[in-house]
């Protein structure tokens, strides 16, 4: 007979008393990292903390409602979920129009330095997108290099007026080139390569020729 546990008695929380469960991962079964076990930033610390108080379908809601606003949103979570393909024609498309764009920011005369300004905005934030989905062959991202080359002269010269440092948009350009060669796995001989063929491409020394000795993360 199971005996009444003492007036008093704190209920046992299920969450605490259930043995944790396993997860199979390819032939071995391993323990899920538990969430309390997981280090946060201070940054992330209140995110974290907001989430924990919503309920499962009004966090859906706030997810889904920032994916359909944000497409840099939406890819990473359709890649966290494993259900973000290689970039498609339509992508391809949609990032050769921001390069033809950019290349008539200036109209092959000076422009006004906020919509340079705002052309390397807009193709950080297209590479970084394309960037998501796994890597394909496309290095469109070269391109993207050498477009913003061109442009980042105007902000040399205007540095009296700029308010942004041409480095600002060089710097993670390059760096996703690199994260997206080691994902290719591209050897080191012939990433070396490629930097050197946009070293020569570029006008303003805008790649370090020390970059590919760095990870993706490390800055450039």
């Amino acid at each position: 007979m199971i005996k009444s546990a003492p007036p008093g008695t704190p209920t046992p929380n299920p969450r605490i008393m259930s043995p944790p469960r396993t997860v199979l991962h390819g032939s071995k079964w391993c323990q899920p990292t538990p969430p309390s076990a997981v280090e946060l930033s201070t940054e992330q610390a209140p995110f974290d903390a907001a989430v924990e108080r919503l309920a499962h379908r009004h966090l859906v809601a706030v997810v889904v409602g920032q994916a359909v606003k944000d497409r840099l949103f939406a890819a990473t979570l359709l890649r966290a979920a494993g259900l973000l393909d290689p970039a498609d024609d339509e992508h391809l498309r949609r990032f050769r129009q921001v390069l033809r764009d950019t290349a008539e920011v200036t109209g092959g005369k000076r422009s006004d330095i906020p919509d340079v300004e705002t052309a390397g905005q807009r193709l950080v934030a297209e590479v970084e997108i394309l960037c998501v989905h796994p890597a394909t062959i496309e290095m469109l991202v070269e391109e993207a290099i050498v477009a913003w080359d061109e442009l980042s002269g105007h902000l040399i010269d205007a540095y009296y007026v700029r308010s942004s440092e041409p480095e600002e948009f060089a710097a993670p350009l390059i760096e996703a080139h690199v994260g997206l060669c080691e994902q290719l796995g591209i050897d080191p001989e012939s990433l070396r390569s490629r930097l050197d063929d946009l070293i020569d491409r570029c006008a303003y020394d805008i790649v370090d020729p020390d970059c590919s000795a760095r990870k993706p993360g490390q800055g450039v």
